[in-house]
């Protein structure tokens, strides 16, 4: 099987690591790109769980956390929460913006997942934590 022209070019740009490096320094003192809200910063990221992955037998790539990390980059996690949770938020927010470059596919992918799933189970428990529901369905 043979690669698209499309997927070519993609292939044989790449990703140009100390542009992006730049771009998030100018971020940093810039007005903030993306929304800030907490909530709404989350869901977004969640958004991008089920953007398509690229899965041929010449190109393999899963870009679903590269770009969800934006939607986290400058997100405000709430003060009143209590500090474990902060801390559990903070860590997972970590986790995306020091993976979101892995082009490894087979690790980015479990990673990818995995750190999705972190984030559902954490709107979960901000929803208990809030509103103390009586039944939390689990996101699929």
């Amino acid at each position: 099987m043979s690669l698209t022209q499309e997927q070519q070019d993609y292939l044989d740009d790449g990703y140009d690591r100390k542009k992006d490096d730049d771009m998030l320094k100018q971020a940093e003192e810039d007005e903030p790109e993306f929304n800030t809200g907490f909530i709404t910063a989350i869901a977004l990221f969640l958004e991008h769980k089920h953007f398509r992955i690229i899965n041929t037998i010449n190109c393999k790539s899963d870009s679903r956390l590269y770009g969800a990390s934006d939607h986290l980059m400058e997100m405000e996690i709430p003060e009143f929460l209590d500090e474990k949770l902060r801390q559990r938020i903070m860590d997972a927010k970590v986790r995306v913006i020091e993976n979101r470059l892995e082009d490894d596919f087979d690790k980015i992918f479990k990673i990818s997942n995995d750190l999705f799933e972190e984030f559902e189970n954490i709107m979960i428990e901000i929803d208990r934590l809030m509103f103390a529901p009586k039944v939390v369905v689990k996101i699929r």
